[in-house]
């Protein structure tokens, strides 16, 4: 794997914008997003909730490809496979929608917003307050904010924006440096991602490295590499109140049987 990814993401994701704010003007945008009501943190409300047969949630990821794995699931049929997330009990569904690596669109999100009442993240690689408005007219209930590529004030900037729409900010950290910032940053709910997303390796004792470091403050989310009940059992005993599970639930055979399978031990 190409160690320059990110930077080849982020650059990509630079020109999108670019592209995008030629056809819809950032101002519409903004006052687009304004003018609907006002979200009421949906996303993070499910992952503070606690009850007798939940301790941990599951964030159910839909992706059609990765940058280490090419194409994971060459039909994709988002539109099913979000009905099968929801029928079997996953928590919240987590959409992809950066279209050079991971092969995600805008209008996929849409789609699955019309058809499922779950919490919805929008993951992308967000370099402008832009994409954080759109997010809130697509329907999204939480964004992801990753650490690795934007700096302090915009991880500020960015949170106030998500507060001001009512929507949930994740924000994504991979080492204790990023933590730190994103804690000195304000935000609430924090994603430690056991993927490096310069190289693509995993290591999964980063959950508990870092969720160790965890202020109670914050709600902790583990991310990547999460596939079994072991795995989930682990991050349960890190601290973490919810588990993405991606590609082990996008290849499974039966995915319902599968989430199901998880459930009965969180």
């Amino acid at each position: 794997m190409n160690s320059n990814i990110l930077d080849t993401i982020t650059k990509l994701a630079l020109k999108r914008m670019y592209e995008a704010k030629k056809a819809f003007s950032p101002e519409m945008m903004k006052n687009h997003a304004l003018s609907l009501p006002t979200g009421q943190y949906e996303f993070k409300k499910l992952l503070t909730e606690r009850n007798n047969t939940a301790q941990i949630k599951l964030i159910c990821e839909l992706k059609k490809a990765s940058p280490l794995k090419g194409i994971i699931d060459p039909v994709f049929d988002y539109i099913n496979i979000a009905k099968e997330y929801e029928t079997a009990g996953a928590d919240a569904v987590s959409v992809i929608t950066e279209p050079g690596y991971y092969l995600g669109s805008i209008e996929a999100f849409r789609q699955i917003r019309k058809i499922i009442n779950l919490p919805m993240l929008r993951k992308d690689f967000i370099v402008d307050e832009f994409q954080i408005y759109e997010s809130k007219v697509i329907g999204a209930d939480a964004v992801l904010i990753i650490v690795a590529i934007t700096a302090q004030k915009e991880i500020e900037r960015y949170l106030n924006i998500c507060r001001k729409l009512g929507i949930s900010a994740v924000v994504e950290v991979h080492d204790e440096s990023e933590l730190k910032k994103a804690v000195l940053s304000g935000a609430d709910i924090i994603a430690v991602n056991n993927r490096n997303l310069n190289d693509f390796s995993l290591d999964m004792e980063k959950t508990g490295v870092l969720g160790a470091l965890m202020p109670k403050s914050c709600v902790f989310i583990a991310e990547s590499g999460f596939s079994n009940v072991m795995d989930i059992k682990t991050a349960r005993v890190a601290g973490a109140a919810a588990v993405t599970v991606g590609e082990a639930v996008m290849t499974a055979w039966d995915r319902i049987s599968f989430i199901k399978g998880l459930r009965t031990i969180v």
